[in-house]
């Protein structure tokens, strides 16, 4: 049974999607705007209790309306630096549940896509090959990790919901188009709820994108990189 499908558009370009769905055999899928390259699997559903509301406001995002269905924050760091990153893509729930064998149990969660991938407006300053220190302030320890650098030199970047995107309609263009922006997969190491991330790119600025999996789900968060000599 569907308790409810809310799309948000409260700000202009901003768009997240929110499929909640009753405990149950219920599936329901949330419409992606573009399909970010390499992300995760995760189910793109969500279960919680016919007891959960959410409120929205037209002027709101969904980190405003919904601060308990959203993944906990994530840092990266190098010397005394350290930069929160945006939330992007995810789907998470609040907190594991655990249940007996052949039982069904309403667990509060959601998914919601994302235009892109969050810049911050400060830069972490890294040099060359450095080792960068992400943290994720979750409780349980990340199963998987992937992280992906983007160059934003002649890069367009909107802003929207008081965050600067790489939209992904710039990083999935079609093959052979002057926008597709390829990124480039960093060597990362998991270490409990955190992990070591090597920033083997050439100097320039970039966008990097984090993508993990916990017992909470997936989430994606971006950072503001720029390597230096």
């Amino acid at each position: 049974m569907v308790v409810t499908l809310a799309l948000w558009r409260g700000v202009p370009g901003l768009i997240m999607v929110l499929a909640l769905v009753a405990c149950g055999s219920t599936r329901v899928t949330t419409p992606a705007t573009v399909t970010p390259p390499g992300q995760l699997t995760a189910p793109a559903r969500a279960a919680v209790s016919s007891q959960t509301s959410i409120a929205t406001g037209a002027s709101r995002t969904a980190s405003d309306t919904m601060p308990a269905l959203r993944p906990p924050p994530g840092t990266l760091a190098f010397a005394e630096q350290t930069q929160r990153g945006g939330w992007g893509s995810y789907c998470w729930f609040v907190a594991p549940v655990a249940t007996p064998p052949n039982t069904r149990q309403a667990q509060p969660g959601g998914c919601i896509d994302m235009l892109g991938i969050p810049a911050p407006e400060e830069t972490l300053l890294v040099a060359p090959g450095a080792l960068l220190a992400f943290a994720f302030e979750g409780t349980t320890p990340l199963t998987e990790i992937i992280a992906s650098a983007y160059p934003l030199a002649g890069q367009q970047l909107s802003v929207a919901g008081g965050q600067r995107w790489l939209p992904w309609a710039q990083v999935t263009a079609p093959p052979g188009t002057t926008t597709t922006i390829h990124g480039v997969e960093l060597p990362t190491a998991l270490s409990g709820q955190g992990a070591t991330i090597t920033a083997a790119v050439p100097v320039g600025e970039y966008a990097i994108l984090v993508r993990l999996h916990t017992q909470g789900g997936d989430a994606s968060y971006g950072f503001h990189v720029t390597v230096h000599q």
